[in-house]
């Protein structure tokens, strides 16, 4: 009898344990709820912006995210700044693909991660396009 009472008590608190988690839970990801903005980030766009900069361009309703640099268009043999997809469908398919050059963004949204690898590899495909534009 005593086994059977302390086994539901037992239960009792594992189960207040756990609504009192989940109600917790819920509540902290209502609050981590992302706002929706349109407000443009203060960003130098003449330089090269990160792999998952969210950004709109002129003459182009919906917003885009960069996931390349120094990309070439293979149906017109061109080269651009960026690469993109739209916002927040993401690589729909490479219909979708938007070549695009840094005189082309209205308004940085979102920049992308940044880490001291990417700043490299940013720095190097600036020098790429540099030595390609001086030849």
């Amino acid at each position: 009898m005593k086994k059977r009472i302390l086994l539901v008590v037992q239960a009792l608190v594992i189960g207040s344990l756990l609504i009192g988690c989940s109600s917790s839970t819920s509540s902290k990801e209502e609050s981590k709820e992302l706002k929706s903005t349109d407000e443009a980030v203060k960003v130098d766009t003449t330089e090269l912006l990160p792999i998952g900069t969210v950004m709109k361009l002129k003459n182009v309703d919906k917003a885009v995210m960069v996931y390349g640099q120094y990309q070439k268009n293979v149906s017109n043999n061109i080269t651009y700044d960026y690469i993109a997809v739209p916002y927040p469908e993401g690589n729909v398919s490479s219909d979708y693909n938007m070549f695009f050059n840094r005189n082309q963004i209205e308004k940085v949204l979102h920049v992308g991660y940044v880490t001291p690898e990417s700043r490299k590899l940013l720095k190097n495909v600036q020098q790429q396009i540099d030595g390609t534009k001086s030849q």
